[in-house]
């Protein structure tokens, strides 16, 4: 039977509606840059994959953007191989590793290399480059530059090709072909210029490996790739072909390569191509094949230079090169000047020897960037030493500064995403009124089971003591105040089981160590106590006899009546190896009384900060300043929560930056930073690289739904002020002479508090601080801007003065 077709039902004019427009996405795209401070080579550690020092950084992205992962370097290796890879959000970019450098010339230069990430979430992303070596290998000036952008949607488009890993394709013949896998179709919204990277493992037998890009079947640029007759010189390159004007429409873009004289190889390689409109990108080309040649005198500038205008009142910025080069000799040092200033690195080895034709690559940083930016490439020689530059490119990318370019290694602390493994060992020197805390008790601290807290669920002290359920404890505290970035994994006990706990020598019983002072051998006894149940060693991963955070978190246990402890290392010998090894400690008491257990939480927290955190110790601080328990680094008898600057700095947070350079008032809704992990960061444009402000909002939640914040009792919003150019610490308008660099300032838990912003030098900052939700999920923050009122004839010098005893009294009001 025919089915019968349905009538559309029919709509009054009164009732028909407009059908809803589309939401019309957009992504603006970001950029993150990173350039360790310049220093001797640091060394790899050999068999495993480790982070490459200070190359780690957040990105914003948009949903569905591509990311772009450039990471330039100086490498030194030879007799062997050193792989590069780039985790996000700690798994393998694409491809999962390159061969970056490899050969028997220990150092011919600085090698680069672009990753791909596609299709990522909303949100911020930790980007971290890795690199394993079976061989010593050091890295020496090095930077890291990740661009997120849409392929689809919005004025700047990003698209991305990546060859799936596979063994390396050979060519032998001099026509040109299509490199399989990689072209990129994008289609340009608006005219925009092109800048199109290739990144591949490439090597040349006898002859040239040269390769050319095409776009909608018109070249667009050609060079030599590499060349055969050096080929102790291989691993990554990376060259960037550009065009600086490209109408709105969709480009085909893909890349060709020929061999001119004997076979040539290409294995792992990524493709990007970047349409960006001139207010964020500017390339220049310089196509000749006529060498420029660069003798010995002094720093030359190469023929071809750029300005442009950032709009942006704060922005990063990336300025690539690419040519070219070869050298009779020596080295060709080469840097990237901006306004008549280096950027980061001031300089860096282009090449050092080889006659043979290769490109290669470097990208130079500069942060905090507005205005007209004038930018060219210096290249030098050493003496007698003569180089040569030909069939080059610029390109510089710039972006409004986001607050995740803010996520990056700053001492100690850097955005990593781990899981640690830890070994627990106890050791009871059985001390009068001191008893050994149960095993059940023992776990409690490190992984949950231990008693629920009255405060939280509402239960008898009595009722509370006897009930074995998730507590309070190490891995829940971490993973809450991490969002997930850092976790504990595996964990195993040794010597602390119910009337198993290791012991030391009769001799030493009792306060034997306390009385001679002798706390390491505390821990070698402990180690030692272990060390037929624990093969140590097998846990040393690259065999460099020292337990890293990656390979082992030790911690050692003693019983006290009250909690406490210190982060310590130790070095001894163990598995009958001679040679000793050494490892860092996490030198905790626990109390057997249930009662601690939240205690014993908060300082095995602290000492972890320490020891994986690069947090430092906050307390001792004056009291106008000091964090109490809005820092577990202050105090952490109630295991409250880290820092929002520690936790910005590894990754923890995503910080959304405020320029308050040119900004009105304004209300911002905050979310709680226990659920949300999500801060406000105030900055301005000319005090950003010294001192800022961050804002977070400390919920503690809703009783039986609280969180590790619980014992606040209370909502606040909290304000800090932040050194990061610690050299201007003694500023500060209270507690000068304090080094350290993180200061709380006030704590908002009514609507009618506010609090007036200063610099480190006491002059105002021009806003005010106020909180009309301070107690909420979602906080309420209100930035007003104020004029202060400042006598027409006063000097500086006197107002600054005045600005301090105003500051100092504002602090002390807020702090009570």
């Amino acid at each position: 039977m025919a089915a019968t077709k349905a009538k559309p039902p029919v709509k009054s004019k009164q009732s028909a509606k407009k059908p809803a427009r589309p939401v019309k996405r957009t992504s603006p795209g970001s950029l993150s840059i990173v350039s360790p401070p310049e220093a001797a080579p640091r060394g790899a550690r050999l068999h495993v994959w480790h982070v490459v020092p200070g190359l780690s950084t957040g990105i914003a992205s948009s949903a569905g953007d591509n990311l772009a992962i450039t990471v330039s370097a100086e490498m030194y290796q030879q007799g062997g191989s050193v792989w590069f890879r780039a985790l996000v959000d700690g798994v393998p970019a694409e491809p999962s590793d390159v061969v970056f450098k490899t050969g028997a010339v220990k150092f011919d230069g600085v090698r680069s290399f672009t990753f791909v990430k596609r299709g990522v979430t909303a949100g911020q992303h930790l980007v971290e480059i890795q690199w394993m070596t079976g061989t010593p290998a050091h890295v020496r000036d090095r930077t890291l530059a990740v661009y997120s952008g849409s392929p689809s949607v919005g004025r700047d488009r990003l698209a991305v090709a990546v060859a799936p890993s596979r063994p390396d394709i050979e060519k032998r013949d001099a026509a040109y072909a299509d490199i399989p896998d990689m072209s990129a179709v994008i289609n340009i919204s608006v005219e925009a210029t092109l800048a199109i990277v290739f990144s591949a493992e490439a090597s040349a037998a006898t002859g040239r490996l040269m390769v050319r890009a095409l776009v909608d079947g018109v070249e667009a640029g050609e060079v030599v790739f590499c060349e055969g007759g050096d080929p102790e010189r291989g691993g990554a390159r990376s060259f960037t072909f550009v065009l600086p004007a490209f109408f709105a429409g969709t480009r085909h873009v893909k890349l060709q390569w020929k061999s001119t004289g004997g076979p040539c190889r290409l294995g792992d390689r990524t493709l990007t191509v970047s349409s960006i409109d001139q207010t964020s990108q500017r390339v220049v080309a310089r196509q000749s094949q006529t060498p420029k040649e660069i003798k010995p005198g002094g720093w030359v500038t190469l023929p071809f230079v750029t300005s442009f205008n950032v709009a942006d009142p704060l922005a990063s910025l990336a300025i690539t090169f690419s040519g070219e080069v070869q050298s009779n000799r020596g080295r060709i040092f080469l840097r990237a000047v901006v306004n008549g200033s280096p950027a980061s690195p001031t300089d860096v080895t282009l090449i050092e020897g080889g006659s043979k034709w290769r490109v290669a690559s470097h990208t130079f940083i500069v942060k905090n960037v507005r205005g007209v930016q004038g930018v060219a490439f210096q290249a030098m020689v050493d003496p007698a030493t003569t180089g040569q530059i030909r069939r080059a490119s610029l390109r510089a990318l710039w972006k409004k500064r986001s607050g995740s370019d803010f996520v990056q290694p700053y001492l100690g602390m850097a955005p990593l995403v781990r899981t640690y493994r830890l070994l627990v060992v106890g050791f009871d020197p059985l001390r009068p009124g001191h008893p050994a805390p149960a095993f059940s008790l023992v776990k409690a601290h490190f992984e949950g089971g231990g008693p629920l807290e009255p405060p939280v669920i509402g239960l008898s002290a009595a009722r509370a003591t006897s009930v074995l359920e998730p507590g309070p404890n190490l891995r829940d505290w971490l993973a809450e105040n991490s969002g997930g970035v850092a976790r504990i994994g595996q964990v195993r006990y040794v010597g602390c089981l119910d009337a198993g706990w290791y012991t030391p020598p009769p001799e030493k019983q009792g306060n034997w160590y306390w009385d001679n002072e002798a706390f390491e051998q505390m821990w070698k006894d402990a180690l030692t106590a272990a060390d037929p149940e624990v093969d140590f060693h097998s846990y040393d991963t690259d065999r460099n006899h020292h337990l890293d955070t990656d390979d082992l978190l030790v911690a050692i246990v003693r019983p006290q009546s009250d909690p406490y402890g210190t982060l310590r290392s130790t070095i001894t010998t163990l598995d009958g190896d001679p040679k000793p090894l050494s490892m860092p400690i996490l030198d905790l008491y626990l109390s057997h009384n249930p009662e601690r257990l939240r205690w014993g939480v908060g300082l095995a927290a602290h000492e972890l900060c320490h020891l994986i955190g690069g947090a430092i110790d906050m307390y001792g601080v004056c009291g106008q300043i000091s964090a109490g328990f809005y820092n577990v680094m202050d105090n952490h008898s109630k295991a409250t929560h880290l820092g929002p600057f520690e936790k910005m700095k590894n990754g923890m947070v995503q910080p959304i930056a405020v320029n308050l350079t040119g900004l009105s008032t304004t209300t911002l809704t905050l979310p709680s930073v226990e659920r949300h992990c999500r801060i406000l960061l105030l900055h301005d444009s000319d005090r950003v690289a010294r001192e800022y402000f961050i804002i977070e909002n400390r919920f503690p939640g809703t009783p039986p739904l609280t969180n590790y914040d619980g014992p606040l009792e209370t909502g606040a919003v909290v304000v800090w002020q932040i050194f990061e150019d610690r050299n201007i610490v003694n500023w500060s308008d209270v507690c000068q002479g304090d080094p350290r660099f993180i200061r709380r300032r006030a704590v908002l838990t009514d609507p009618q508090q506010s609090f007036d912003l200063a610099w480190g030098d006491g002059s105002p900052a021009g806003f005010r601080i106020s909180a009309s939700k301070p107690n909420a999920e979602q906080a309420e923050v209100r930035i007003q801007k104020i004029e202060p009122v400042l006598p027409p004839t006063a000097d500086r010098s006197t107002t600054v003065v005045k600005a301090r005893k105003i500051a100092k009294a504002r602090l002390k009001r807020a702090s009570r």
